[in-house]
């Protein structure tokens, strides 16, 4: 294919916020995605834009690109078509992935543009002959040029669908990507939105989605992924690998929780239990005025998780044998009804603070300490040691007192 513009290789930077439909005007109505110079000191909008997008999504009819962590896409923006190859976000990053662009002459994609790029290597055969579309995304995308203190950001959100045959899941998202400047300003943008609308952290893109779609739907809950630390990474890098890998498992388990699944709840308070003993274990490394605050509102989370969980294992694993051993005992039907009543009680407590604006700020204001936290301005001389000398001297210690 010929007329093809060459691929541009970079590192996407970008915090993603899901919102209800029903805050969709809230959000756009925000003051500070407002043009002009109406924002507060040293922010003001540049420019804003409106268009219609229409994405498809190609792969296999097995999937290995997405098995492989790699994703084709094909836009057709209303004045011409872009082609973007992406990697999903490796286990170690939180806001950076790789990505390729290229402008196409038409809508079909061009697998010359992947040279150099992470999807060039499958490429086998047998993968050129299988591609072919897996989904669509259409949403209106309104985006916002904003200047925050000598940093580009731009601000989009997307209100459409993702479309999958017959099947159908809502977008409604707003991304922040970091276009020049310091990534901090992300989270210090998201939180500022996020003051007066209801925003949520997210990590799931729409490629992922789209590819829960093909799946039946959205996960009911999700395990946490493996943790690589090679031995020789610095203490600091240790636990932000490790860290960001909680934080995922917390977010990826929010909308089973918000909607009844008990096992979502489980592995939900499993990643916050993983992420207070990795600020623990850490903590020569990570210790700052800004952690107790963070220690406090894991604890507080993790508070209003842990009644429902405590009686969802009760019901499964006591209340329910003995009903069905006695089913007949007017006690045990007794117990029954009076646990089911409790757990219900307490996930709706669990849903209420999950939807809380506390809930939404502590997820924006982990995330902001585990990356830029006052912890990483310090000159610790532990936060550039290698990870395995500081655990070998942790387990030296706990060897010591055991």
């Amino acid at each position: 294919m010929s007329g093809e513009t060459p691929a541009s290789d970079a590192k996407e930077i970008e915090l993603k916020l899901v919102f209800d439909p029903e805050h969709a005007s809230a959000v756009l109505a925000h003051p500070l995605l407002a043009a002009g110079d109406g924002g507060p000191p040293g922010q003001r909008v540049l420019e804003s834009k409106e268009r219609e997008l229409l994405s498809v999504y190609y792969d296999t009819p097995d999937d290995l690109l997405r098995k492989a962590g790699v994703f084709l896409r094909v836009r057709s923006t209303g004045t011409g078509y872009v082609q973007t190859i992406k990697t999903a976000r490796a286990e170690s990053e939180f806001l950076e992935r790789s990505e390729w662009e290229c402008d196409l002459p038409t809508k079909s994609y061009d697998l010359s543009a992947a040279a150099g790029t992470a999807l060039e290597p499958l490429l086998s055969d047998a993968v050129r002959e299988g591609l072919g579309p897996r989904f669509e995304t259409r949403f209106l995308r309104r985006t916002f040029l904003i200047d925050d203190g000598g940093s580009l950001i731009e601000v989009a959100v997307d209100q459409g669908d993702i479309v999958a045959g017959e099947a159908r899941a809502r977008v409604c998202e707003l991304e922040l990507e970091l276009k020049s400047g310091t990534a901090a300003v992300l989270f210090g943008l998201a939180k500022r939105l996020a003051e007066t609308v209801p925003l949520t952290l997210s990590v799931k893109t729409k490629a992922e989605r789209g590819f829960d779609l093909l799946d039946g739907g959205e996960p009911e809950f999700e395990k946490a992924l493996p943790v690589d630390i090679p031995p020789d990474e610095t203490c600091a890098n240790a636990f932000r690998i490790a860290a960001r890998n909680c934080l995922r498992q917390v977010l990826a388990n929010l909308h089973g929780t918000r909607e009844g699944k008990a096992e979502a709840l489980h592995q939900m308070r499993v990643g916050l239990r993983r992420m207070r003993a990795a600020v623990l274990l850490f903590g020569e490394v990570v210790d700052s005025p800004q952690r107790p605050r963070i220690a406090a509102e894991l604890k507080w989370i993790a508070s209003h998780l842990g009644t429902a969980r405590d009686l969802d294992v009760f019901s499964s694993d006591i209340v329910a044998p003995h009903r069905a051993e006695y089913p007949d005992d007017p006690g045990w039907k007794a117990v029954e009804d009076r646990v089911r009543e409790a757990r219900a009680q307490a996930q709706r407590a669990a849903v209420e603070a999950t939807g809380s604006a506390r809930f939404r700020m502590a997820l924006l204001d982990l995330g902001a300490w585990i990356e830029f936290g006052d912890w990483t301005h310090s000159d610790n001389p532990l936060a550039g040691k290698p990870v395995a000398d500081y655990a070998s001297a942790k387990l030296s210690r706990c060897a010591e007192a055991w």
